[in-house]
């Protein structure tokens, strides 16, 4: 009996240390997230006090969603989607709302795949004449990357620069080293 009991405490102990390890990774994320998405909007996108609340809760809403798989519900991303749309329409042209944005309105059904593709791509060259971060831009042109590959025919040179500029973008957030593991898995695994 003493040595069940020995165990039953050793596993209480690793699952007490499980959980709060799993607290400071996912409060870490959405630090992250909320720094490279709110703040960074804050800092350096372009602001209008039209759509700046729009924008700002656009964006801090996304965070949590990339944040949180559990999250990725079709209530938040309806909610996300109806605060870019406000920001848009109030005239919002930030290369990080307009992201979100067009992931979130834009590739919705209804929309043809070239106008998708397009919208895209020139949202990636928007992101990478930004100071956004590297793995934000990395998506820009991932997205676009995938959203190019899936016309007919194929333009096989543009998608090949934008996977190129993706590969890059992903490089140097990983040299950066300043992304939680979590987001480098999940950017790498997307890749």
């Amino acid at each position: 009996m003493k040595a069940l009991g020995h165990w039953q405490t050793w596993l209480g102990i690793l699952l007490l240390v499980a959980a709060t390890s799993c607290s400071p990774s996912t409060e870490r994320r959405l630090k992250w997230n909320l720094r490279t998405t709110v703040k960074d909007y804050e800092k350096i996108g372009r602001h209008d006090p039209k759509w700046d609340a729009a924008a700002n809760e656009a964006l801090t809403l996304y965070s949590q969603w990339r944040t949180e798989p559990e999250k990725q519900t079709d209530a938040l991303a309806q909610q996300i989607a109806q605060k870019c749309e406000s920001a848009v329409t109030a005239g919002c042209r930030d290369a990080l709302v307009s992201y979100v944005h067009t992931r979130f309105v834009l590739n919705r059904p209804g929309h043809a795949p070239e106008e998708i593709a397009s919208t895209h791509r020139q949202i990636a060259q928007g992101l990478k004449a930004s100071h956004y971060s590297s793995l934000r831009k990395f998506y820009g042109f991932l997205r676009a990357g995938e959203h190019l590959y899936a016309l007919k025919p194929i333009p096989k040179l543009e998608v090949t620069e934008m996977m190129n500029d993706a590969a890059t973008q992903l490089s140097l957030a990983l040299k950066e080293d300043d992304a939680p593991y979590g987001e480098l898995v999940q950017a790498s695994r997307a890749f």
